[in-house]
């Protein structure tokens, strides 16, 4: 049945897990035409965007997600992702901050307080060497 949210969003999920991105949007969008305020359906629409590279569209539906519930764990983590690829950093850290306020414990908390950790490092190797400092 086209007009069932749950078996589009099965279709969805399937397509999802073999790589189909492209071949899952539709699916999805159908799911959230039918169900809009389903914030796990619209992070899956938006991790198809981010793994096609379309990351403006993925920001769109991770922020999305993050209206309909802003303590949505993975729709704050991939914002964070997201907002690396688009050059974002205090995005990055608002978001993150955010996840590791409401979700201290999870995995993608833990993940993000690692990737920060990095960043952090190699900011500091950068100044530290000379880099990006004018004459």
């Amino acid at each position: 049945n086209p007009n069932d949210a749950e078996l589009n969003t099965k279709m969805g999920n399937l397509l999802f897990d073999s790589g189909k991105y492209s071949e899952a949007i539709p699916y999805y969008q159908k799911s959230i035409q039918l169900q809009p305020n389903n914030p796990d359906v619209i992070v899956d629409l938006g991790v198809c965007y981010f793994n096609l590279e379309q990351y403006e569209k993925a920001k769109e539906q991770f922020e999305l997600a993050y209206q309909i519930d802003s303590q949505h764990v993975n729709a704050l983590y991939n914002l964070g992702v997201v907002s690396i690829q688009l050059g974002e950093v205090n995005k990055l850290i608002k978001y993150w901050g955010e996840l590791r306020d409401i979700a201290p414990n999870s995995q993608q908390a833990q993940r993000a307080t690692q990737i920060l950790n990095q960043i952090h490092q190699n900011v500091e190797q950068g100044a530290g060497s000379g880099q990006g400092q004018g004459s």
